[in-house]
């Protein structure tokens, strides 16, 4: 049976950021499961014994909306993000793909998670220090620690749209050669 060799350098760096962001997405999809018991809980009580819950929408939401947020870097790595490729697979070769996408990841992405990282940083610190209550019901959870997650999300996405360039990186220079 063949050994197989760990990942060095570089490739060693995108295996972690890779596998944390699979760990984590995997891990939060139990989040799916729980929001949906949420809320065939809430239908039973206010349709079968008119009990309707105050806690009910906003437990649902933030459980569904924590799943969304630490799912999206694995979704990123997976290529489940929505993109354009009618036109970019059959009109461009795979060493202009490449640039296109380094261009994307270099102009757009990662300007984009870094903004949006730091004044995310910047809100959940807010939230945070003012101990922020959700007024979206009588029920008034705490809502800083969800807004926590803004920060958090945005940093996995930088970390895995760098791993992203990088693959792109060695697609561009695999594909030497140009042509379809």
């Amino acid at each position: 049976m063949e050994e197989q060799t760990k990942p060095k350098g570089v490739k060693a760096i995108i295996w972690v950021i890779d596998s944390f962001n699979e760990y984590v997405a995997k891990g939060a999809a139990v989040l799916i499961l729980a929001a949906s018991v949420v809320v065939a809980y809430e239908v039973c009580v206010r349709y079968l014994i008119s009990r309707p819950t105050t806690w009910s929408y906003e437990t649902s939401y933030m459980m569904a909306s924590t799943y969304w947020f630490l799912g999206g870097a694995w979704t990123l790595k997976i290529g489940r993000h929505v993109s354009v490729d009618v036109i970019y697979a059959r009109f461009f070769s795979p060493r202009t793909q490449a640039m296109l996408d380094i261009l994307y990841y270099l102009i757009l992405f990662l300007p984009v998670t870094i903004f949006v990282f730091k004044f995310g940083l910047d809100y959940a610190w807010e939230s945070w220090t003012a101990r922020e209550l959700s007024h979206l019901s009588p029920w008034r959870p705490p809502i800083y620690p969800f807004k926590a997650l803004i920060p958090l999300t945005f940093f996995m996405l930088t970390l895995q749209g760098i791993a992203e360039l990088a693959r792109c990186i060695w697609k561009f220079k695999e594909h030497k050669g140009g042509g379809k």
